[in-house]
Order: structure tokens, then C-alpha cells, then sequence
């Protein structure tokens, strides 16, 4: 009885070819939204420290960048236009080269005037 109410919904027996079947053993595959290459966490800040490297000249101990959200999306572009996620970036920043990076952007320093009020 359910068989025939199967039928009758989706119409003719269906029947499950080699190439349908999914094989539990293999992994999936892991994709990356609109096709980029993964880069892992080591190499990100790398690449941004030489971005930041060709923006600002060599990076000396106590060295102070300070930056706009805005500039820094530019200069090292991230899919969340944040400032936590650079987060890695000032840590990588500060312990290896002893520079303090300083990233300002609006919606702070909106915040602190409301907060000084």
C-alpha cells in the first residue's frame, strides 16, 4: 500500500544507478565560498605584514601603525569588514615584530562619544 502511494507521487519506479549512489568511506570535499583558495591561519598574516610591509616601509621595533578600518580593508582585504578580524594580525604584529597596529573606524569612535556625553 505505501508502494502505491509512492508511485503515485513521484510517478514511474525510480531506480538508483551506480553513479547516484554515495559512498560513505570518501570525505567530502571542502569548498570555500565563491571559489577562493584557502589560505591557512600562518600564511594570512604573513601575506598582510608584507601588504603592510610595502604600505609603510620596514618594520621596526616599536613601531606604531595607526589605521582606518577603511584603509586597512584596502591594504589587506578580509570577507568581515571588522576589526577582529585582524585580530590575528595585530597578535602576529606584536609578538614577532613588536609593532602595535591601531585600527580606528567609525562605528568606535561613535560609541566612545556617546559614552563621553
Amino acid at each position: 500500500m505505501l508502494r502505491e502511494l509512492y508511485y503515485l507521487l513521484f510517478g514511474e519506479r525510480s531506480t538508483v544507478t551506480p553513479e547516484c549512489q554515495v559512498n560513505k568511506n570518501t570525505a567530502p570535499e571542502e569548498k570555500n565560498n565563491e571559489g577562493m583558495k584557502k589560505i591557512d591561519n600562518e600564511e594570512k598574516p604573513l601575506s598582510d605584514i608584507q601588504r603592510l610591509e610595502k604600505r609603510y616601509g620596514e618594520l621596526h621595533e616599536g613601531m606604531v601603525i595607526e589605521t582606518s578600518l577603511q584603509d586597512l580593508l584596502l591594504t589587506a582585504p578580509r570577507h568581515r569588514a571588522r576589526t577582529d578580524a585582524y585580530d590575528s594580525l595585530v597578535k602576529k604584529l606584536e609578538s614577532d615584530y613588536k609593532v602595535k597596529l591601531v585600527i580606528t573606524s567609525r562605528k568606535k569612535n561613535k560609541l566612545n562619544k556617546k559614552k563621553d556625553e
